[in-house]
């Protein structure tokens, strides 16, 4: 199959992404405009047109005088709709669905999809629904930006329009409904109350999100049965609102139909929790034959023979009961001495410190304890996916900041800019040295941002987790800048190759770590005592491990990179941790997923694709060299620089 898409703005970004996703075997090639098309050039199924402006009319003007045989086009909302859809009425004669941005133009197709945006309210939706319900019974809701799967849209396709809800409903579907029938009536009538009845249509705004977001994750899992039961809930919603002469104070919202159907007790946040994309790329190429992993992030160097000695001693002294929710006195103390010595900072151990269940945990033990539902959190991109799941957990918001433009430093100009134009972010989230790009920040960097940050009064969470793998500078901690409005998050994890013990460590402000705590130990009590042990010896006896085992990985590093380099590929230097961020070649016509899976299949190689880390990864790969040795390493070069010769003649 092989797919044109003609523009370059997020939505065609969005629908490639979610082509490839579902197709990663399908040809897509992606033009800025119609003049591009070459007459060489066949394309056999399908054309995308995303256009914003007029420029859509020129292209509509070229594809009627092309002799190709799409399927449908997809236009966005553009300026003039009129001119628009007289322009693709030779198209249209033809019997290629083209469909615009306007609802009231295009009730006149057949409409089998509406692709919505991200911030489109599900009662919008419903409203729209009510209008198209006459004449298109059967409409689908379709959304590129949060599907992962597109099968059906791409299978059969026989129309599409992309709507931008919010300015539809408000500039062109409430001053041209005409009460002509029951159902119209009824529009109005709704209509009307939203614009007198503010405070309770916000009550049902806020179920609507929350059936959003259901929604999004049913796609997001591919669950047919989730999609469907959102659905009808959201009918059931939308029904009492309607018909109940919405009177808040004297009926309830419909409660659920008891069942007997285990699925039924479980939320929705915990059947739809958004997948974990970096264990599902690796889960489907795992299976290729002589596959050189170079996706896991943890380190192949076994754990320091103290420490499992010391491990061994407290079991062998039966260590091996609850503890303190805090964690053992000696760890704390010897965690606080091993972050003065090597940061700067100074924690008191019997208040500021907590010993977590690895940072995961500390990191969602932090956010239960900070977060409200309806804050915001900065995160810059591209991120570790696990902060976004851990944000949704709480019904809090991710506000994402794609630091690519700047070298993926996020800058205090642009933080600045953020937090004036999102007034709900309560917290920011600084990964460094960063999964998965691998930079870290310098002094000067963090004082910037730091300033920042008391200017606005908000918490930063640092997960430094990383922060005994800097190759080019020491690490510099916003806690040292910044005490009473950072969090710190670190363990052994990396710095020991102690990724199974699960020992972490939160620390910060005491009335802070006190509210923490409070969630840690609901959640888990204590973490494992012998575990404890272990790490204890390894902040006590251990400063020479973190050093030793980066010397181990910055070898890696230079091989892998200088190969990289020589295959074709842009490598920023990594400066922390040990994930190399390599940018694709532009020649390859492909996303970051399409080309991880094609590297995987025919060269035996396999990485992350960058797009799965957020905004700014798209076009990228993320390397690891935590778990391969270097003869593998050397070995998966080869493999690389042989693939790219191959198809590099070929794109």
């Amino acid at each position: 199959m092989k797919i044109l898409v003609i523009g370059s703005n997020q939505l065609s970004q969005s629908i490639i992404n979610a082509i490839y996703r579902s197709h990663p075997d399908v040809t897509i090639v992606n033009i800025k405009s119609s003049d591009q098309i070459t007459p060489a050039i066949q394309y056999k199924s399908i054309i995308i047109l995303t256009g914003l402006t007029d420029n859509v009319v020129n292209d509509l003007h070229r594809l009627s005088s092309i002799r190709l045989n799409p399927k449908a086009l997809i236009i966005n909302t553009c300026k003039n709709q009129q001119d628009t859809l007289s322009t693709a009425e030779p198209l249209i004669k033809r019997g290629i669905h083209v469909l615009c941005g306007h609802p009231l133009l295009t009730k006149q197709h057949s409409i089998s999809y509406l692709l919505v945006n991200n911030d489109a309210d599900l009662n919008d939706i419903q409203i729209l629904k009510q209008l198209f319900k006459k004449d298109q019974p059967r409409l689908k809701l379709v959304s590129p930006q949060i599907n992962d799967d597109l099968s059906d849209l791409i299978d059969s396709l026989p129309s599409i329009i992309s709507l931008n809800l919010n300015q539809t409903i408000k500039h062109d579907i409430q001053p041209n409904l005409k009460a002509n029938t029951k159902d119209d009536q009824q529009d109005l009538a709704l209509q009307k109350f939203i614009q007198s009845n503010p405070k309770i249509i916000i009550k049902q705004i806020n179920q609507f999100k929350h059936r959003l977001n259901a929604f999004r994750r049913a796609i997001n899992n591919h669950d047919t049965k989730a999609l469907q039961k959102t659905i009808s809930e959201t009918n059931q919603n939308y029904k009492y609102l309607t018909q109940n002469d919405y009177n808040d104070s004297k009926n309830e919202a419909p409660k659920e139909q008891p069942t007997n159907n285990p699925d039924h007790w479980l939320n929705h946040f915990t059947k739809h929790v958004p997948a974990n994309q970096i264990y599902n790329f690796s889960q489907r190429i795992k299976n290729i034959p002589h596959l050189i992993k170079l996706t896991i992030g943890e380190p192949d160097v076994p754990t320091p023979g103290h420490i499992k000695k010391a491990a061994i001693q407290a079991i062998e002294h039966n260590h091996s009961h609850y503890t303190n929710a805090k964690g053992i006195l000696p760890l704390r103390q010897n965690a606080a001495k091993y972050l003065k010595n090597k940061y700067g900072l100074n924690y008191d151990p019997k208040t500021q410190i907590i010993v977590t269940t690895g940072v995961t945990e500390g990191l969602q033990a932090t956010f239960g304890a900070i977060l409200e539902a309806g804050d915001e959190v900065a995160i810059p991109t591209p991120t570790f996916p696990v902060y976004t799941t851990d944000v949704l957990q709480q019904h809090a918001k991710p506000v994402y900041i794609n630091t690519a433009d700047n070298h993926f430093i996020l800058s205090a100009h642009k933080l600045d800019t953020v937090l004036k134009s999102h007034p709900q972010i309560k917290v920011l989230v600084l990964n460094y040295p960063n999964n998965p790009v691998g930079n870290t920040y310098s002094s000067s960097q963090l004082e910037a941002l730091a300033r920042v940050i008391k200017k606005h009064h908000i918490l930063c969470i640092c997960d430094e987790i990383y922060s005994e793998l800097t190759y080019e500078h020491p690490h510099v901690l916003l806690g040292t800048i910044l005490p009473n409005q950072t969090i710190i998050l670190n363990g052994v994890s990396k710095a020991f190759a102690m990724t199974g013990w699960r020992i972490g460590l939160v620390c910060g402000p005491a009335v802070l770590i006190k509210g923490i705590n409070n969630i840690h130990v609901n959640n888990i009590v204590s973490a494992t005592e012998c575990a404890q042990y272990a790490a204890n010896e390894a902040f006590k006896h251990g400063y020479h491990d973190g050093p030793r085992m980066r010397d181990i990985y910055r070898k890696r590093q230079i091989i892998l990179r200088r190969g990289l380099l020589q295959a074709g590929f842009t490598c920023p230097k990594p400066t922390g941790a040990f994930y190399i961020f390599a940018k694709i070649p532009k020649y390859f016509h492909q996303t970051s997923v399409q080309f991880a899976y094609r590297l995987a299949k025919q060269a035996h190689v396999g990485v992350i694709p960058g797009s799965i880390f957020g905004p700014g990864g798209e076009g990228y790969l993320r390397i690891s060299y935590a778990n391969t040795s270097l003869k593998d390493i050397r070995v998966a070069i080869q493999r690389i620089q042989d693939f790219m010769k191959t198809n590099v003649y070929e794109n």
